[in-house]
């Protein structure tokens, strides 16, 4: 029933709460033992994260550090269950037991295979994209989430979609002709340098972007590693 499936959801938070108190007493030792884990999103683990990570592991080496990569919507359910400690996303998330924060912004670039008619040309019509195959991420990803609020933004309507479960495969298959994509600017970097894909501009105001966003679950006190980890983080 609704009740019953709404007191699990609580009774799974408390349980998950005692086992994390159980282990933070036990990593409070002054840093020399405990464990940091880290949920991220694809890209955010990909391209964001290691240039504070590395730093991270060379100062605590005595520490066990994990990154647990995944969807915007498996990480921030590990963030619930308490499985790792803080999560780093690419969508939006909306459920009051995780405090959102925003943590930085990341640009996003349309593409499309450099030897396309599409890749040719200036700024295409709504119509053309519309018409285009959209290679899109699964659902629960952030850059599924982007790629549709450009859709509903511009008001694009795919005749064609395909299901792809990785940016650099989804860049890849760009660049093979499969379609076109919208796709954070690190993960394309190395493709349009080498000019493979080509950015496909939207108009005057094709400047994309998202959020991302750091979340932890609310009211969950922040255990010695993640308090070292984070104060690092505001030196980056």
């Amino acid at each position: 029933t609704d009740h019953g499936r709404a007191l699990f959801e609580h009774a799974r938070a408390i349980f998950a709460l005692e086992r994390i108190a159980i282990e933070d007493i036990r990593d409070r030792v002054e840093l020399r033992h405990g464990r940091l884990r880290i949920g991220a999103s694809t890209t955010v683990a990909a391209y964001w994260l290691p240039q504070q990570l590395g730093p991270f592991m060379r100062r605590h080496p005595q520490l066990a550090t994990e990154l647990i990569v995944g969807n915007t919507e498996q990480v921030s359910r590990a963030v619930v269950d308490c499985a790792v400690d803080i999560g780093y996303v690419e969508g939006a998330v909306e459920d009051p037991r995780i405090a959102v924060r925003h943590w930085r912004d990341e640009p996003l670039r349309l593409i499309a295979a450099a030897d396309s008619a599409l890749g040719a040309r200036r700024r295409p019509s709504i119509a053309e994209l519309s018409r285009q195959t959209w290679l899109l991420r699964e659902p629960g990803s952030g850059t599924r989430q982007a790629a549709q609020s450009l859709f509903a933004a511009r008001g694009i309507a795919p005749e064609r979609t395909v299901e792809i479960g990785s940016n650099e495969a989804i860049a890849r298959a760009v660049a093979a002709g499969a379609g076109i994509a919208l796709l954070p600017a690190t993960v394309v970097a190395d493709l349009i340098l080498m000019q493979r894909v080509r950015p496909i501009a939207l108009g005057e105001d094709d400047a994309l972007s998202r959020p991302l966003y750091r979340l932890e679950l609310a009211n969950r006190p922040r255990a010695p590693a993640l308090q070292a980890f984070l104060a690092q983080e505001s030196e980056v």
